[in-house]
C-alpha cells in the first residue's frame, strides 16, 4: 500500500507545472510593478501639463501686450491666434523628429542584455516594442496637441467640447501614425536619411512662411483669404472628424505594413534606441537636458585641423574651450532663440512689447545658464583633469569661468539692441543698463558653474523623505536655484525694462552682485586647492 501512494505521488509531481507557477508569480509581479510605473509617469505628466498650462497663459499675456504699450511696426501683419493655426505642420514634424531619435521600437538595457545574446526567436519582443513604440507616440503627440489646443482656445477666448474632442483623437491618432512611418525608417536603417529630409521640410515650411508674410505685407487678398479660412477650419468640428478618419485609414494601413515588416528589426537598433529612452528617463529624472539633446556629429581631420590652426597660439584651456563652443553646438541654442524673438516681433502683431521683451531676456538667461554649464561641466567635475594638463586647479578655473562670463556679455550686448531699436530704453538710462548687462553676465557666468558643478540626485530618497508639500516645494527650489540665480542677477534689466522711466533701487543692484560671489568663491577655493596642494611641470 505504502509503495502503491508513492507511484502516485511520484505520477503527480510535474515540474513543468512549479514552472508554471513561478512563471506566473514573476509575471503578476512584473505587471504591478510596470502598472506603478506607468501611473507615476501618468500622475508626473498631468502635473506638467497643469503647470505647462498656467506657464502658456502668462506666456499668451505677455506676447499679446496685455500688461503694457505695443509698439506698432509696420511689418507685422500676423495675428497670434493665425500663426499658432499655422505651426500645427511644425509641431507634428517636431514630434515625429523626437519619436526618429528615441528608435521609437527599443529594448530596455537589461532585457537587451539578457535576451539579445540568446539564439532564439525574438518575434515576441520586437512585437511588443512596437506596440510600446505606438503608445509612446500617441501619449507623447497627445501631450503636445494638448497644449497646443490650450493655446489655441486661449488666443480665442472661447471652449468648444466637440473640437476639444475630436482634436485629442486626431493627435492620438496621429502619434500613433507617426510612430509607424518612424519604425519603417528604423526597419530600413534609415533614420539618418529621414531626419534630412525632415530638415529639408522646415525649411521648406519657413520659406512658406516667408512668402505668405511678404503677400499679407502687400495686402495679397489670396493669402489673407487662406488665412481666414484657416481660423475658420480650426473651430469646426466637422473638419477635425474628418481629420481622424483620415488619419485612422494611414495609420491602420502603415501599422499593418510595420507589424509583417517589424521581425527586420536589426537587434543592435533595438539595443541603441533603448539606451537613448533610458538616458531620455535618466535625464528627466536629474532635470538635465544633455541626455534629451543628440549626439553631435563628428567632423573630418580637415575640418578638426581648420578649427584648430587659428585656436593653437591660445592657452590650452582656452582652445579646449572654443572647440568645444563651436564644435560642440553650444552656440544653437542662444542663436535660435535670439533669431526666434527677432522673427516673432517683426512679424506678429502686439510682440513688439516691454513684457514679452522681459520675458524673452529672462529665457535667454535659463538658456545661458544651462548650455554653459554643459559647456563647463567637464572642467568642472573632474578634478584630475588639471593634474593631466600639469597646471593648477586655479589656472583651470580662472579661464573657464572668464570665458564663460565674456561669451554672456557678448551675448547680452548683442540682445540689447532690441529694445534699443524698439526704443524701450531711454537715452538716460544707458548707463544703467550697461551696468544690469554686466551685474546679469556676473551672475549667469557664476550659475552656469554652480550647474556645471552640479553632481546627481538621489530623487527616490528625496521625495520618500519629503514629509509634505512644503518639503517637495523646497527641494524643486533647491534643484531650480541656478536658474534663480541667473534671474535674479538679471533684476536691474528687469526693472529698467517695465519702468523704463524709474530709477533701480540700490538694494536690487546689491542682490544682482550678491548672485554673482558664488563664482567669486569657486576661484577662491581653486586657489586654496592649489596653494594646499601644488602641482609642478614633470611630476
Amino acid at each position: 500500500m505504502n509503495a502503491k501512494r508513492a507511484s502516485e505521488v511520484e505520477q503527480t509531481y510535474d515540474p513543468r507545472e512549479l514552472i508554471r507557477t513561478v512563471k506566473k508569480l514573476r509575471d503578476r509581479s512584473a505587471r504591478i510593478d510596470a502598472f506603478s510605473d506607468g501611473y507615476i509617469w501618468v500622475l508626473l505628466a498631468v502635473v506638467a501639463l497643469v503647470y505647462l498650462f498656467s506657464a502658456l497663459s502668462g506666456v499668451i499675456f505677455a506676447l499679446q501686450g496685455a500688461a503694457g504699450n505695443a509698439t506698432r511696426l509696420p511689418s507685422a501683419v500676423w495675428d497670434l491666434q493665425e500663426l499658432t493655426v499655422a505651426l500645427l505642420p511644425v509641431m507634428l514634424l517636431s514630434c515625429f523628429r523626437g519619436l526618429l531619435y528615441l528608435g521609437p521600437c527599443g529594448l530596455r538595457p537589461d532585457k537587451a542584455a539578457w535576451w539579445l545574446p540568446l539564439a532564439v526567436d525574438l518575434r515576441g519582443i520586437r512585437k511588443r516594442s512596437f506596440y510600446n513604440a505606438l503608445i509612446l507616440g500617441a501619449l507623447l503627440n497627445s501631450f503636445i496637441g494638448i497644449l497646443w489646443l490650450a493655446g489655441l482656445f486661449t488666443l480665442s477666448g472661447r471652449f468648444e467640447v466637440q473640437v476639444f474632442f475630436f482634436g485629442f483623437v486626431f493627435f492620438a491618432v496621429t502619434g500613433t501614425l507617426l510612430s509607424a512611418i518612424a519604425t519603417h525608417a528604423q526597419i530600413a536603417a534609415q533614420a539618418r536619411v529621414v531626419r534630412r529630409i525632415c530638415r529639408l521640410l522646415l525649411t521648406l515650411f519657413a520659406m512658406g512662411l516667408s512668402i505668405s508674410w511678404s503677400l499679407l505685407l502687400t495686402e495679397n487678398a489670396w493669402a489673407q483669404g487662406a488665412y481666414g479660412l484657416l481660423g475658420d477650419l480650426a473651430f469646426d468640428p466637422g473638419f477635425w472628424a474628418s481629420g481622424c478618419v483620415g488619419a485612422l485609414l494611414l495609420a491602420t494601413i502603415v501599422i499593418w505594413q510595420a507589424t509583417r515588416k517589424i521581425d527586420q528589426v536589426k537587434a543592435n537598433s533595438l539595443r541603441l534606441a533603448g539606451q537613448k529612452q533610458n538616458e531620455l528617463v535618466g535625464s528627466l529624472a536629474q532635470t538635465e537636458l544633455s541626455g534629451m539633446l543628440p549626439a553631435t556629429e563628428s567632423v573630418g581631420p580637415r575640418s578638426r585641423n581648420s578649427w584648430h590652426r587659428p585656436l593653437r597660439h591660445l592657452p590650452v584651456v582656452l582652445q579646449i574651450l572654443l572647440l568645444r563652443y563651436l564644435r560642440g553646438g553650444y552656440w544653437r541654442a542662444p542663436g535660435n532663440l535670439v533669431l526666434l524673438t527677432v522673427a516673432l516681433v517683426l512679424a506678429v502683431r502686439s510682440i513688439a512689447n516691454p513684457l514679452a521683451v522681459t520675458g524673452f531676456f529672462v529665457l535667454l538667461l535659463w538658456v545661458l545658464t544651462e548650455s554653459f554649464g554643459r559647456l563647463n561641466r567637464p572642467l568642472a567635475s573632474a578634478p584630475g583633469l588639471a593634474q593631466m594638463l600639469s597646471q593648477p586647479r586655479t589656472a583651470l578655473v580662472r579661464p573657464a569661468i572668464g570665458f564663460t562670463l565674456c561669451m554672456i556679455l557678448v551675448i547680452l550686448s548683442i540682445c540689447s539692441l532690441l529694445p534699443l531699436a524698439l526704443g524701450m530704453i531711454p537715452t538716460a538710462n544707458l548707463g544703467f543698463w550697461v551696468l544690469g548687462v554686466l551685474v546679469a553676465a556676473s551672475g549667469t557666468s557664476a550659475a552656469a558653474w554652480g550647474r556645471a558643478t552640479r553632481g546627481e540626485r538621489d530623487w527616490e530618497a528625496l521625495i520618500l523623505g519629503a514629509s509634505n508639500e512644503i518639503n517637495t516645494g523646497s527641494l524643486m527650489l533647491i534643484e531650480l536655484r541656478y536658474f534663480l540665480q541667473a534671474v535674479a542677477s538679471g533684476l536691474p534689466l528687469i526693472l529698467l525694462l517695465l519702468t523704463p522711466v524709474s530709477t533701480v533701487p540700490w538694494g536690487i543692484w546689491a542682490f544682482g552682485l550678491l548672485c554673482a560671489y558664488p563664482g567669486y568663491a569657486a576661484l577662491r577655493r581653486a586657489g586654496e586647492s592649489a596653494t594646499s596642494h601644488p602641482v609642478t611641470n614633470g611630476q
